[in-house]
């Protein structure tokens, strides 16, 4: 599965690759795998409430709208994919990892499990990159903030930042119980939000005091004896 879109609410995975993990997994416990055309019957059948393989007089363009506009309206695209061998075009879903898990509800304890374990990993690594970019972006406007506070001949300095890092790297860390400062990437994504908090009244602080060593002192008698465990 691609972390597709960092904007989107929900994680997006294909038909195909659902059909992977589902075979994958399939196979591992002894039994057979399915097609894709078989799993994209499953998926209309389960969210279009049609199922083509007992349409009378087979499917016809109208059943085929019908699906279609009924599996939109649940949110599900359909899209296209190509061959890797016939280099043909065929058609796939595109599902949000809630409707990939109601897919797998009519698996095996086992399959289901493993896939939706290894949806639930992708959208943990989601919600870190999210948090990673948010950060990443807050920080910047810290810096480009404090930027303005800073005297004059240290505006051209890095050690300005580097130390103001520091400061908020090691409050963030005796917050969470580590005597030792870990850098803002060694960090877990709660320790990440701590930090953005931290970091503010960093900004805040030295913007009336204006100086590093008095602000970080401030910080620590702020945060002393509050253990996050």
């Amino acid at each position: 599965m691609k972390l597709q879109d960092l904007t989107t609410k929900d994680l997006k995975m294909t038909s195909l690759e659902l059909l992977q993990e589902m075979n994958f997994f399939r196979i591992k416990e002894g039994n057979k795998s399915t097609n894709h055309r078989d799993l994209m019957i499953m998926i209309e059948t389960e969210f279009a409430d049609i199922n083509r393989k007992r349409v009378e007089g087979g499917m016809c363009p109208e059943v085929q709208y019908l699906i279609e506009e009924r599996l939109t309206s649940e949110g599900i695209l359909i899209s296209e994919y190509t061959h890797e061998q016939n280099k043909k075009v065929y058609p796939m879903y595109i599902l949000t990892t809630n409707q990939a898990k109601q897919m797998l509800m009519k698996e095996s304890r086992f399959v289901r499990r493993a896939v939706i374990q290894y949806i639930e990993n992708l959208e943990r690594e989601l919600e870190v990159l999210k948090l990673s970019t948010g950060t990443k972006k807050k920080q910047i406007e810290a810096m480009e903030l404090l930027h303005k506070f800073l005297p004059e001949l240290e505006k051209t300095e890095a050690i300005s930042y580097i130390k103001a890092n520091s400061v908020v790297n090691k409050i963030t860390s005796n917050i969470h119980g580590f005597p030792k400062m870990l850098k803002k990437d060694e960090m877990s994504p709660i320790m990440i939000l701590t930090r953005d908090k931290v970091l503010d009244e960093y900004v805040k602080l030295y913007e009336v005091l204006e100086d590093n060593h008095e602000v970080s002192e401030a910080l620590k008698r702020k945060y002393e004896g509050r253990l996050i465990s």
